[in-house]
């Protein structure tokens, strides 16, 4: 007869043709490829007047979709928000269809011409095809204008959607993801001078209303981080915090983090995991959402008597009752009869008094 099994010995074997914890990289740096294929593709046709820019959009909301989990639609579409303010058409805006209703819908399920409310947006991405100094300043206007929308703060320690906790907003839970993304350099624009603009830009701006990050693929990222104050006097890159926007980064000295940029690395993959990050601490409030894009409505009252429902004489009478026990899960613990316990210290030997 056979002893037992060694179950030491079941152990998870490696994959064999490549490790699975670099598969989600290896994902955004392919679909990258895809991407800068095909915006070599489509500057051809443009060169030849063929106006081709909003392909490159598609082929990005179509590559969000794919990385991004499904409870994010991703989509372009309009912001505005409460007091009647549009941003205008966004290229890529990621949005909470669970919780937000569309204000206004398009002539058909793919159409740009729908107005989303600013308050159900996790994120505005600006995408340009050729980045110059010109385009990149249009691109972050447009998303600087998203940001200067109105858009209630929401409590940091909210826990979900429709659960408020308190109402200080000193850290927030939804502050708005913003970045530029460009398929290219034009020709005389370089990644460090491109990168300069960028923050410069930013440098003249509230601190609310900061571009996240400026991606140009095949080239490099450039983010922000922050350094926590048990180690405000370090230098060291590794030190860095990534800026969320959201807590004691909202008021702390922001420092450029640069993407790798070494041969084969993916700027979308470092857009990609900023943005994933961003969207797991992110909770956002639909509060009164219907009534914030409704219609200012006077309410009436019947003029004669007699139109009233008086209260429940039972349910008046409930709230003189307590709580306590009525509850069979708690009914042994606060409601034990006398007898029971006396039972239950003679099983264990004790004595009652």
């Amino acid at each position: 007869m056979s002893g037992p099994p060694d179950v030491a010995a079941w152990q998870p074997k490696l994959h064999p043709s490549e490790s699975l914890n670099q598969a989600f990289y290896s994902r955004c740096h392919q679909i990258e490829q895809e991407i800068l294929s095909r915006v070599a593709y489509e500057k051809r046709f443009n060169e030849n007047h063929f106006d081709s820019g909003w392909a490159v959009e598609e082929i990005l909301r179509e590559a969000l979709r794919e990385l991004l989990p499904k409870r994010y639609a991703v989509r372009a579409a309009s912001l505005s928000d409460a007091k009647g303010f549009s941003a205008g058409d966004c290229d890529v805006v990621v949005f909470n269809e669970e919780w937000f209703p569309a204000i206004k819908v398009g002539p058909s399920k793919d159409s740009r011409k729908v107005y989303l409310p600013i308050e159900g947006a996790y994120a505005v991405l600006e995408v340009k095809q050729t980045l110059t100094k010109k385009s990149l300043e249009e691109a972050m206007r447009k998303l600087v204008v998203c940001h200067r929308l109105f858009r209630p703060p929401v409590a940091f320690d909210r826990l979900v959607e429709n659960d408020t906790r308190n109402s200080c907003t000193h850290w927030i839970s939804n502050p708005l993801f913003s970045a530029v993304i460009a398929g290219d350099l034009a020709d005389g624009l370089d990644i460090d001078e491109a990168v300069e603009h960028f923050i410069r830009i930013n440098q003249l701006l509230p601190r609310k209303d900061v571009v996240r990050v400026l991606c140009i693929l095949g080239h490099g990222s450039v983010s922000w981080g922050y350094r926590s104050s048990n180690d405000s006097t370090s230098n060291r890159p590794e030190d860095l915090i990534p800026a969320t926007f959201m807590a004691s980064d909202l008021y702390s000295e922001l420092v450029p983090i640069y993407g790798r940029t070494e041969p084969g690395d993916s700027p979308l993959f470092e857009l990609v995991q900023g943005l994933l990050n961003h969207l797991f601490y992110s909770v956002l409030g639909p509060d009164n959402i219907s009534t914030h894009y409704g219609y200012n409505s006077k309410v009436r009252t019947p003029s004669t008597d007699g139109a009233t429902i008086p209260p429940d004489p039972d349910l008046l009478k409930s709230l003189n009752e307590l709580c306590i026990g009525k509850d069979v899960s708690t009914e042994s613990v606060y409601h034990r009869e006398p007898r029971a316990e006396k039972a239950s210290q003679a099983e264990l030997g004790g004595t009652a008094g």
